[in-house]
C-alpha cells in the first residue's frame, strides 16, 4: 500500500522530491541506530 502510494507521489511530483524522501528515510534510520543530537 505504502509503496504504491510513493509511486503515485513520484508520478505526481518530480525526481528531487524522491531524493528528499530517501534522505529523510536515511536520516531517520541513522538517528534510530546512532543517537547523535
Amino acid at each position: 500500500m505504502i509503496e504504491s502510494y510513493l509511486l503515485v507521489v513520484l508520478g505526481s511530483f518530480s525526481y528531487p522530491f524522491y531524493i528528499e524522501i530517501v534522505i529523510g528515510i536515511i536520516i531517520e534510520y541513522m538517528s534510530e541506530n546512532t543517537v547523535i543530537h
